[in-house]
């Protein structure tokens, strides 16, 4: 396999998101009003191309901890039954948006994020890595 990976993660929520229209400049101030709560369904895992990589049972519960702060944590079951615990914080700094995921298998990754819609589109580019997904 090659050093670089390329992948494309798409979140299929079970609500759809109602973030609001507020710019990355100036963010609507229900901006996480939709992640709030509690969500399980699953992640797809693509390549750029739109072919299936594979899926994991996933597991959110989010509460909002600042004018424009979610926190959270992610359980994640592969098929081969392991999990993955993750902390994350959705926040914005400098009128940017920005995603805090710590994993207790892949370490920590910082996103940035952009609002497309209804939509957060997020990505990062790093150490060769080039990750981004939907939510």
């Amino acid at each position: 396999m090659k050093s670089r990976l390329v992948s494309v993660f798409v979140l299929f929520a079970a609500v759809s998101a109602a973030i609001g229209a507020g710019s990355n400049d100036d963010p609507s101030p229900n901006l996480y009003s939709s992640y709030i709560g509690e969500w399980i369904g699953k992640f797809y895992v693509y390549t750029p191309d739109g072919k299936l990589l594979k899926s994991m049972a996933v597991h959110h519960v989010y509460r909002e901890s600042g004018k424009y702060t979610l926190e959270g944590t992610q359980t994640v079951t592969y098929d081969d039954g392991s999990k993955e615990n993750v902390q994350v914080k959705d926040y914005v700094e400098a009128g940017k948006l920005f995603c805090r995921v710590q994993s207790d298998r892949f370490g920590l990754k910082i996103l940035e994020g952009r609002m497309e819609g209804n939509q957060i589109f997020w990505w990062r580019t790093e150490k060769g890595v080039i990750e981004s997904y939907r939510e």
